[in-house]
């Protein structure tokens, strides 16, 4: 265009057949003729031409940086979420004073800078959940999990959270990540009844109840002052804190390869591939869709709530889930919220292990946020369906009892919930010294390689077959090994050289 400015006449473009590498879209014309300009009488521009040119090519780059800041893209190209509907204008008023005048979560959402990932899991201030939670945080720590990952403790005294602060600064903040945290709550475990605490305790109620304090207090989280949350779609992760993570979390579930879905969630009609909003995702989890045989308009407080009309099958599909959750964070407040409202409710209704997932399948229904089931988010009960063992029975034999595993697509975490027994080693959480962790301690005796070849448990009587046999030595293996490199990597950079290296205390 500019050539043709410098001769006094309107560039005309048409097109051109592709051929002899030129474009589709070429100029090859002016309005003074066909022919192509004298490119040696580009060179002769006088000064006043050469200074109009200047600024014309500042103001340009000008206006295209202007657009490129208030365009939503950060200044690595990545892309921030811009709510549907805000203005873009850099001068619009209403983007100026956004944070005084929000809308409703669902109209108008503050954008996160950087979508994050929070892994989080639910303590209390025990040792048999502490020896637990360091090898979690080790775990992450080895796949190289992005964002943060954040204990959530509950009922520590202030002695207890003294201790527990200076322990986890000293061996897992800074050895590990400044990004691995540990947030404390109250103590939630008491049972009510009538609004009376009756001395009874359920530790479950933990998890709804920590999640939610977290939500509102954490220091990478929280509200802001119309309590909404601050990072709306930032993607939350909740485990249990007897899982060891085998794979970087994400929101991303497109790749069929490294995913696991069946039954009628792998409909593709309603199949989800990425964590969005309105839209969590769950591991699959056995107990299909029993919790709708409770009173669930008692439990929500609303005869007519979406909750009460959930089919048995709906609620296989889209509520037969528990950790690893994963969701937006705008929908894991709205969760947490109602669970930890619904929770005692369920609890009066059935007192048992199963309340609390009971609690957050009423309350992500009644919130009409049925979730993406998939199976590769864990294996833990070696015989179950719905987990992710098809990628534990694509190993080898030689693959199964190492701790890298070729670089093989796994599950995303081991939930060692069970008692594994193969080839007279076993692996079983209660049986874990508490106090594992520390300088003088032995490490664990590792199995051998073959593991997986041994046919029978304790004895040559309790036979096993090839696939359970296989699957029990995956899980016992990685168990012990990971537990061996995290002890290792904290008496490296914990003790003072006089530590216990050897692999000699076994489970029994």
């Amino acid at each position: 265009v500019l050539p043709n400015m410098l001769h006094n006449s309107k560039p005309v473009f048409h097109r051109r057949q592709i051929g002899n590498g030129q474009s589709p879209m070429t100029r090859i014309s002016s309005r003074r003729g066909a022919k192509e300009p004298n490119r040696k009488s580009l060179c002769k521009i006088s000064p006043t031409c050469l200074f109009i040119f200047s600024l014309f090519g500042a103001s340009v780059g000008i206006l295209l940086w202007a657009n490129f800041a208030t365009s939503g893209y950060s200044l690595g190209g990545n892309p921030v979420p811009v709510t549907q509907g805000r203005k873009s204008s850099a001068f619009s008023k209403e983007r100026a004073d956004r944070s005084a005048d929000l809308r409703s979560m669902e109209e108008i959402s503050e954008p996160s800078d950087r979508i994050t990932i929070h892994v989080v899991f639910s303590t209390d201030c025990g040792s048999f959940q502490h020896w637990q939670s360091y090898l979690l945080f080790y775990s992450a720590m080895k796949i190289g999990q992005a964002g943060y990952v954040t204990r959530i403790a509950s009922g520590c005294s202030d002695e207890e959270k003294a201790t527990l602060r200076s322990w986890h600064e000293t061996h897992v903040t800074k050895p590990m990540s400044e990004k691995y945290t540990v947030h404390f709550t109250p103590h939630f475990s008491s049972v009510t009844q009538d609004g009376d605490r009756n001395g009874k305790q359920y530790k479950f109620f933990n998890k709804p109840f920590g999640l939610q304090h977290w939500m509102n207090h954490g220091e990478h989280m929280g509200v802001n002052s119309n309590g909404k949350i601050k990072r709306p779609d930032d993607i939350v992760v909740l485990l249990d804190p007897d899982q060891i993570i085998l794979r970087p979390f994400d929101a991303d579930f497109t790749n069929e390869k490294t995913t696991i879905v069946s039954g009628p969630a792998a409909d593709r009609t309603t199949r989800r591939y990425r964590v969005e909003h309105g839209h969590p995702f769950g591991q699959h989890y056995g107990f299909g869709g029993a919790w709708t045989s409770l009173d669930t308009a008692k439990i929500t407080g609303d005869p007519n709530s979406p909750a009460t009309k959930i089919s048995r099958q709906e609620a296989r599909k889209s509520f037969a889930v528990g950790p690893p959750y994963i969701g937006t964070a705008r929908d894991m407040y709205a969760i947490a919220n109602k669970w930890a409202e619904f929770a005692p409710r369920v609890h009066e209704q059935l007192p048992s292990l199963m309340a609390e997932m009971y609690a957050y399948c009423s309350a992500a229904s009644h919130l009409e946020l049925p979730h993406q089931r998939f199976d590769h988010g864990m294996v833990s009960a070696v015989d179950a369906n719905g987990e992710g063992w098809a990628f534990v029975d694509a190993l080898s034999t030689e693959e199964t009892c190492t701790v890298d595993h070729g670089g093989r697509t796994l599950p995303m975490v081991i939930h060692y919930c069970q008692r594994y027994i193969v080839g007279g080693f076993k692996f079983a959480k209660r049986s874990v010294p508490h106090n594992f962790f520390e300088c003088g301690h032995p490490l664990l005796k590792e199995p051998p390689p073959d593991l997986a070849e041994i046919l029978w448990k304790e004895t040559e009587k309790q036979a096993l077959d090839q696939k359970m046999a296989k699957r029990t030595a995956f899980v016992t293996c990685t168990a012990i090994k990971t537990l061996n490199e995290a002890a290792e990597f904290f008496k490296n950079n914990g003790c003072d050289g006089k530590e216990n290296r050897e692999k000699s205390f076994q489970i029994t």
